[in-house]
């Protein structure tokens, strides 16, 4: 369990949850197809009758950047289902994910916790270790289904699930048993929606949560046809214009969902939050990995930023919110929706529901931090001895420190794990004023007048660290 949980002030407290939700059972990891028992759980919960629990739907885009959506202001990409969703919504424009790593970054949408706190931090175990050995990981943990199930929902895994067996979260429908990224699962959205068609109409007068993650935008990109066509006189090289086309593809599969869920009547007791696992770019000239240096399993902004979009009708009001916001609020925030508290774990997230309500309250933060691993673990249960970078953002501005783990792993010898390289240079630390700089191009920390920012920022992540 040491492994597992490393210490630290909320150790204790994670550990307590862990032993109650054992003892009433919902920690099977591996179940059947079924509801987890109901139980009372270390929460507090609302007089809300669970007859009256809004239903909740969590849409995730796979490597998308923040800047590819028509309501970001885009000029080529158009999405107007989720335009529409973003007209209705309280829309966090600057969200970020701890981590821009995708089964690392589904993990803290499950567990409202940190990667070095839950532990799946990276894509791959490590070389030899077969991958259910890490998915006590998630079968241990506080997860969202699990809680929600205790209380009456009826949860379906759709889409990207690197866990195993959907019930290892807490779900007590799903699509996914075993496989890397999803096997079945991944049908959802580029070949069905026929599956979330009948969870729905099973789900009449139950409360619900659906877990919407296809594996869209993600490569491979290969939307139908067309797609394709409509971006043939923008001018684009053929991988921009397939990416391009993919989002148009995965935004037309938010428009069905919304489709669904009107046609049972469910919008206006439904509430919906969508973001982004991770960022994603077509790589530059000379980049040797498959997406931009910037993007994706990067400290930047291009694979961390995505806006978050929370909708729902009577409770949610529409418009633009400036407030920092992270993938570590989204657990609070559900289980807020759902008339239940959580402090008793010691989630390190916030709720957005009174930021996102009527009267747009401000996020009681300032600042936001995350951290990146390999893609590959070295050990399973020790996040710090892969640990890559760090980053913190306070305001509008940014630092990121590399470890050592970094430069090591640019050193790798050809035929290596290439996807271990940590192909960002680590020759840091990076400091940035996002307000003037917003692509990270112009690195401060050779500023002299930079320096007692740059400690008072590596102190913040030092004491982040150390706190949880």
């Amino acid at each position: 369990m040491e492994k597992l949980f490393p210490r630290s002030p909320n150790r204790l407290k994670i550990l307590a949850y862990l032993l109650i939700s054992t003892m009433v059972g919902s920690f099977t990891g591996y179940a059947q197809d079924q509801a987890s028992p109901k139980a009372p759980l270390p929460v507090s919960n609302s007089a809300k009758p669970a007859k009256k629990r809004p239903n909740i739907v969590l849409i995730i885009a796979d490597d998308q950047a923040w800047t590819d959506f028509g309501f970001m202001g885009h000029k080529v990409v158009q999405t107007p289902f989720i335009d529409a969703l973003a007209a209705r919504s309280a829309s966090f424009v600057n969200g970020y994910v701890p981590t821009s790593l995708c089964r690392a970054s589904l993990a803290t949408l499950l567990t409202g916790q940190y990667a070095h706190q839950h532990c799946i931090c990276f894509n791959d175990p490590p070389k030899g270790v077969q991958r259910d050995e890490a998915h006590p990981f998630i079968a241990r943990s506080p997860a969202l289904p699990r809680i929600l199930a205790t209380q009456g929902y009826r949860s379906f895994q759709t889409g990207k699930f690197w866990e195993g067996h959907y019930a290892n979260a807490g779900f007590t429908h799903g699509m996914t048993v075993k496989g890397r990224h999803g096997d079945t699962g991944l049908t959802i959205g580029r070949d069905t929606m026929a599956p979330i068609a009948e969870f729905l109409d099973q789900s009449a007068g139950t409360p619900f949560f659906l877990w919407y993650a296809p594996m869209l935008p993600h490569t491979p990109h290969n939307p139908p046809a067309k797609y394709v066509k409509a971006f043939a006189d923008k001018g684009l090289d053929p991988k921009t214009q397939a990416y391009y086309a993919t989002i148009r593809w995965f935004d037309d599969s938010v428009g069905a969902l919304m489709k669904l869920l009107s046609d049972r009547q469910l919008t206006e007791n439904t509430a919906v939050l969508f973001l982004v696992d991770n960022g994603w770019a077509v790589p530059l000239a000379g980049e040797r990995m498959p997406y931009a240096v910037k993007s994706k399993n990067s400290p930047f902004d291009g694979g961390l930023r995505t806006p978050l979009l929370l909708s729902w009708p009577g409770h949610t009001k529409s418009g633009e919110r400036q407030d920092l916001v992270s993938s570590i609020d989204v657990v609070p925030t559900l289980l807020d929706i759902a008339g239940l508290s959580y402090s008793s774990a010691g989630l390190p997230g916030l709720s957005l529901l009174k930021a996102a309500g009527e009267k747009a309250e401000k996020v009681p933060r300032d600042t936001l931090y995350g951290e990146l691993f390999l893609h590959t673990a070295s050990q399973l249960g020790q996040p710090k001895v892969d640990m890559t970078y760090r980053w913190v953002r306070r305001g509008d501005w940014k630092l990121i420190l590399p470890t050592a783990v970094a430069e090591a792993s640019t050193k790798l010898k050809p035929g290596g794990d290439a996807q271990n390289l940590i192909i960002n240079r680590t020759d840091g630390p990076f400091l940035y004023n996002l307000k003037d700089d917003p692509t990270e191009l112009h690195n401060l920390s050779g500023d002299p007048a930079q320096a007692g920012r740059i400690r008072e920022l590596t102190q913040l992540l030092d004491q982040w660290l150390e706190d949880r």
